[in-house]
């Protein structure tokens, strides 16, 4: 129905097939590295002959394991050591994250005339497709655990902070509202200056249980320049709960006249989803860089709710101070449910600058489906069920960059 559909069920496509993949990975009996399940990201270390020990022969290495036999043969230098202040794969049980965001999102509303050339209405000069959003700060904080029998925890929070979008117009007595309802309100067919005003923010809480299983391994002849190295892959599959909750406001502004004051027809949403989630998270750990990666998909219950103020022009009913204001229509609530759809994309490069610390930057998707866009819920209409219609076939695509710091221990 939007445009972002199909990126969801791409998304859970992926997710599908990541999963899939990272069983089959796990059962190949031609995996080149070795495998350790438990809670830590820790290198099974392959025996390493001493001065006084007799070589091993072929039938006492480790079966199916490439990585002990490159570390006994000495097939490839950068299998045999790590560099001292890089463990390739550090023992640690707890982790943080904290990253700051740059997000920006797409406008994913329906399209509808939002400024028209009061000349001549037939002319539109803005519509809700014209509310750009810019950048929005953000943050994210992760905390988990990693148990010694493979399971673990993981709690997780996002907040993207006043995403802000408008499309401003100004022209002596040129410009007009669109719809029936500016015949009941003077001044907004021959206006001065209409602004109409976009806010999103939202929020994100998630806690999963993880499964989690490591290898280590050094593949000489791979192609990827990582791999040639002493490394360590990890990755844990979650499944939890999550809440997201998506806060917009919508102002259209109106100044009919120079030195009238601004009148305004002003909705506020919030959609508030509750749901179950599955996901799938890859680590590679090498030298002192790792490579990280999440895919979550959430199915979810949404509550959505929308405030419309009264709508109103400055203009008194006969002209005269002290006059009623004219009113077109009185503050209206409404409020709907329905299932949603959640996800959350991430990729992110790491350089450890101590075993223990790293400094993170990466990319991020954010995505919701049907939601209450505040924009959608503005009806220009005049009619007795004119604004009693919740719109709650919104979606929403955030996406930016991440940068941070991590701590393992």
């Amino acid at each position: 129905m939007r445009g972002n559909r199909l990126m969801m069920s791409l998304c859970v496509a992926t997710l599908a097939v990541v999963m899939a993949g990272a069983e089959a990975r796990s059962q190949s009996p031609s995996n080149v590295t070795s495998t350790e399940t438990g809670s830590r990201s820790l290198l099974s270390e392959s025996p390493v002959l001493s001065e006084t020990q007799e070589p091993t022969d072929e039938a006492s290495t480790p079966s199916g394991s490439a990585f002990s036999s490159a570390m006994v043969e000495g097939d490839h230098p950068s299998c045999a050591t790590c560099e001292p202040l890089c463990d390739c794969c550090p023992e640690w049980s707890y982790y943080g994250e904290f990253d700051f965001l740059l997000m920006t999102r797409t406008n994913g509303l329906r399209n509808q005339p939002l400024v028209l050339n009061a000349n001549d209405p037939t002319e539109v000069l803005s519509s809700s497709g014209d509310l750009n959003f810019g950048v929005a700060p953000g943050v994210r904080a992760i905390l988990g655990h990693r148990n010694n029998n493979a399971f673990g925890w993981e709690l997780a929070y996002t907040g993207i902070y006043t995403a802000f979008a408008d499309s401003a117009f100004s022209s002596e007595d040129n410009l007009s509202a669109p719809g029936d309802l500016t015949a009941g309100l003077p001044g907004w067919s021959t206006a001065d200056y209409i602004d109409p005003v976009y806010k999103s923010s939202l929020n994100l809480f998630d806690a999963n249980l993880m499964w989690s299983t490591c290898c280590s391994g050094c593949e000489p002849d791979a192609w990827l320049e990582w791999k040639r190295h002493k490394h360590c892959t990890c990755t844990d599959l979650m499944a939890g709960i999550i809440w997201a909750g998506l806060n917009e406001s919508a102002d259209y502004n109106v100044i009919c006249c120079e030195g009238d004051p601004m009148s305004s027809y002003s909705v506020d949403t919030a959609s508030n989803l509750f749901g179950l989630q599955l996901g799938i998270r890859r680590r590679a750990d090498w030298r002192c860089w790792s490579l990280e990666g999440f895919l979550k998909a959430a199915v979810a219950g949404s509550y959505l709710q929308s405030d419309a103020s009264a709508i109103y022009s400055t203009l008194a009913q006969s002209g005269n101070p002290g006059d009623p204001l004219v009113t077109a229509r009185d503050p209206i609530s409404l409020s709907d449910g329905g299932v949603s759809g959640i996800f959350q994309f991430n990729l992110t490069a790491i350089y450890r600058i101590t075993p223990q610390w790293g400094l993170r930057g990466g990319y991020n998707l954010i995505g919701l489906t049907n939601v209450a866009l505040a924009p959608d819920q503005w009806d220009f209409t005049d009619t007795v069920e004119s604004g009693t219609r919740l719109d709650g076939s919104g979606d929403v695509l955030f996406h930016g960059v991440n940068l941070g710091v991590e701590y393992r221990w």
